[in-house]
């Protein structure tokens, strides 16, 4: 269940391994928390040992997984009554309703962002300590059964109580940023992205379409800055490989086959966070290079002119790149 994991063999290795630990200690299994920055999978990894604790048998086949992101809602109040169900009396229109803690009996419970449960971490350590939870406004403790997963963008170490931090995290996974992963894995995840591309659109218009992307796209592709990380990695590739592909209108009387090729043109700089380019006040050389580029832009010239200039002057940019650093510029300028 973890083959799926790009990285499982590198940058994951150790991750993939606390996570089968955690779900086949021979103790028992044991509850933990996931920490990384947004859109690094730790849902994923979560999903991933549940399956794991299924095909092991340390989870019935009928197991529950149950999963909240606990900052969607407004307040903690409201995360608590759907975590920990409400009883009948407890606040005026409150019903007896069961809450995630129990559906996700005999299963796994997994908290993602749960630093913002606040001052509800007492219940949820109660849970963890005695098996047991009592619904908001009740009085009636109910047994569960549960694996319980705290995930979070945060170090919960300075986010919950001490107590609460020791039942949970004695497996910390911590899941690598996409920044630290290889460039070999890299390039497996823009493969695993295009295939999924390709399948959709064979799917839903019967196209076999053909991606490649060009040497300057891919080292543009790789060397971006992604706040996001994975996710919007996916986004930008996805983005890409639309500039580079034809509407969909243009394509059906084509035939089935169809081959595009994706250039440096077609990257997304704007959702790409390329700190040289975005910020270039940063750099004191770069604020001649700025003029220049200002100046030619002045003059009627466009991207292409101007990085012909630029390479004649001892700037080596290319045209895309002074596509988007105009366009930087432009929107900086009073």
């Amino acid at each position: 269940v973890f083959s799926s994991f790009i990285g499982r063999a590198e940058s994951l290795e150790g991750v993939i391994c606390q996570a089968r630990r955690s779900i086949a200690s021979i103790g028992g299994p044991r509850h933990s928390i996931i920490l990384g920055e947004t859109g690094t999978g730790k849902t994923m990894l979560a999903k991933s040992m549940y399956y794991f604790a299924r095909s092991i048998n340390v989870l019935k086949p009928e197991a529950p997984f149950i999963d909240v992101n606990c900052a969607q809602f407004t307040n903690p109040d409201i995360a608590a009554m759907e975590i920990f169900g409400t009883e009948k009396g407890a606040f005026t229109g409150a019903a007896d309703k069961p809450g995630l803690v129990e559906l996700a009996n005999g299963g796994i419970l997994c908290l993602d962002e749960a630093h913002t449960l606040v001052q509800y971490q007492n219940m949820l350590l109660k849970l963890i300590e005695s098996g047991v939870v009592r619904r908001i406004g009740g009085r009636t403790d109910r047994e569960v059964d549960l694996i319980v997963i705290a995930a979070s963008t945060k170090d919960l170490k300075k986010e919950f109580i001490p107590e609460l931090y020791q039942r949970l995290a004695q497996y910390k996974i911590e899941m690598p940023p996409l920044r630290q992963r290889t460039l070999a894995e890299k390039q497996l995840l823009l493969n695993y992205f295009v295939d999924q591309y390709t399948k959709r659109v064979r799917a839903r218009y019967n196209i076999n379409l053909t991606v490649r992307f060009s040497e300057k796209a891919k080292a543009i592709i790789f060397q971006g800055k992604y706040e996001r990380n994975i996710r919007q990695y996916r986004d930008v590739i996805n983005a890409s490989i639309d500039a580079a592909a034809p509407l969909v209108n243009s394509v059906v009387d084509i035939g089935n086959d169809f081959k595009i090729t994706v250039g440096a043109e077609h990257i997304p700089l704007d959702m790409i966070e390329e700190k040289i380019l975005v910020e270039p006040e940063r750099q004191g050389a770069d604020s001649e290079l700025n003029q220049i580029i200002l100046a030619l832009a002045d003059k009627g010239f466009g991207a292409r002119r101007i990085a012909a200039e630029l390479q004649r002057k001892g700037y080596p940019l290319e045209y895309y790149h002074v596509a988007y650093k105009l366009k930087i510029l432009k929107a900086a300028r009073p």
